[in-house]
């Protein structure tokens, strides 16, 4: 995964046997060997047919890439109304420098 510092991408994690409108509860998590870099829920994503979605902010990308902490890494762990958890598949994630290093309003 690829994401440019200072942008406001949005992570997409697809379904192929779970109904998303089934989840309950969902963290998708950008850690390093560390820990957590940031974390988002449930409460902050959109919920599709086939997908969850969850949109960074400007100013997440750029404190994410700042912290300098690296290789970064994202994941997505889900649980169902009926008690299965999931998690799906571990990505790295790859910075793209911005000349525009700045949230723009």
């Amino acid at each position: 995964m690829v994401i440019w510092r200072g942008t406001t991408p949005t992570i997409q994690v697809v379904f192929k046997t779970v109904d998303p409108a089934n989840i309950t509860n969902a963290k998708l998590t950008f850690y390093t060997e560390q820990g957590t870099v940031i974390e988002k829920d449930l409460s902050t994503a959109e919920v599709g047919s086939t997908s969850i979605s969850w949109t960074l902010t400007q100013q997440e990308t750029l404190d994410i890439q700042s912290s300098g902490r690296l290789p970064l890494y994202v994941i997505c762990n889900w649980l169902t109304s009926g008690g299965t958890r999931g998690v799906s598949v571990n990505d790295t994630v790859k910075f793209k420098k911005n000349p525009v290093n700045e949230v723009m309003t």
